[in-house]
């Protein structure tokens, strides 16, 4: 039997710039976790994916893994690993910010991601900061700002996951918008 209080989350992520190169504090913790029955999921740049990384996630419970694939514009090597990611974790999933050299990646690279066999595509809307706004103004055209967020994404974003989901992916592909996490966010805090 499973023990749940209500400070016991039912799902947890595993987030940071990059998770494992932190695997000297992931293990114990996750075991803990699994052990309660939180369902576990852990974003990757995929870069430490290795596959000693992999068999610990596994043996710690590890439900799912989420690889980034253009936080490396689309390696080969990280696509390979996300492969192997496949043989250790049960659900493997891409997750990626929608603009155009993204989108460009997605297809390029279509059939070897669907010869992978993921389990899901999230197709988040691209969030724009003081950093690089003047760049993605450039490449990406006309930019808005969320009313309720306040975050700026480009407008093409959302054309770009229509033509996305055209596609055959042979999983569940997910728009991931401003818009769904506004909504999600305000029905979860009563509003």
């Amino acid at each position: 039997m499973q023990y749940f209080d209500r400070f016991t989350p039912r799902a947890t992520a595993w987030v940071s710039k990059e998770p494992l190169e932190h695997m000297e504090k992931i293990p114990e913790l996750m075991r803990h976790l699994s052990d309660l029955g939180v369902y576990q999921y852990l974003y990757t740049n995929g870069l430490h994916a290795t596959d000693e990384n992999l068999q610990i996630l596994q043996d710690c419970g590890l439900n799912e893994i989420r690889f980034n694939l253009q936080a490396t514009e689309f390696s080969q090597k990280i696509i390979s690993r996300m492969a192997e990611a496949k043989k250790y974790i049960k659900h493997l999933v891409v997750e990626v910010p929608m603009f155009t050299a993204c989108y460009d990646n997605l297809v390029k690279h279509h059939d070897q991601i669907v010869d992978i066999g993921i389990d899901q595509l999230n197709l988040n809307e691209l969030q724009i900061g003081p950093a690089n706004i003047v760049m993605f103004a450039e490449s990406e055209g006309e930019l808005y700002r969320h009313r309720g967020m306040g975050h700026i994404s480009p407008v093409i974003g959302q054309e770009l996951v229509t033509k996305i989901k055209k596609l055959d992916w042979g999983c569940w592909v997910n728009n991931c918008s401003n818009n769904l996490k506004y909504f999600r966010d305000r029905r979860k805090h009563g509003k």
